[in-house]
């Protein structure tokens, strides 16, 4: 008898214990929650200041692109009519279909100057014409994102 009372005191003392690391567990998801929205305003703060400062600035931007047929390699290349932003070379992305988030630092490169600059990407497969697509970095800089879809024409 004892000892099923105190199988029973056990079970009730590893479910309150359960019950209190379970609240924990919440508290510090929503602290991290809390920490992470201060973080985001406070880096949205801060590219609103570079911007409007003329600043170099890093700024990320998700990229979705897809070509039928599938499979074509794609490279990217930064294009630049302000002498301020250096132009870069060509450089390999992946092949298609693919999505990835990139965080750019080009050096010269300002909110103010952005509508000067142009990010050009190019897909190419064997057997099909290769197609470019020419994206303005302003609007890049505004939406946060980049969507193509690449239609290959056969060569005949």
């Amino acid at each position: 008898m004892q000892l099923k009372n105190l199988l029973k005191l056990q079970d009730l003392k590893y479910d309150e214990n359960k019950n209190k690391v379970d609240e924990i567990v919440k508290e510090i998801e929503a602290k991290k929650a809390d920490i992470l929205k201060e973080r985001k305003k406070q880096e949205a703060y801060r590219q609103k200041q570079n911007r409007k400062a003329g600043k170099e600035d890093n700024f990320t931007f998700h990229v979705s692109i897809n070509s039928r047929p599938q499979g074509a390699d794609c490279y990217w290349c930064i294009k630049s009519s302000t002498p301020d932003v250096k132009k870069q070379d060509e450089k390999y992305l992946a092949p298609t279909p693919f999505e990835l988030t990139e965080t750019f630092n080009i050096k010269g490169l300002t909110y103010k100057n952005s509508a000067d600059v142009r990010l050009e990407i190019r897909c190419a497969k064997q057997g099909y014409y290769e197609q470019k697509k020419v994206f303005d970095m302003r609007s890049i800089m505004d939406e946060k994102e980049i969507s193509a879809m690449f239609m290959l024409i056969k060569e005949e």
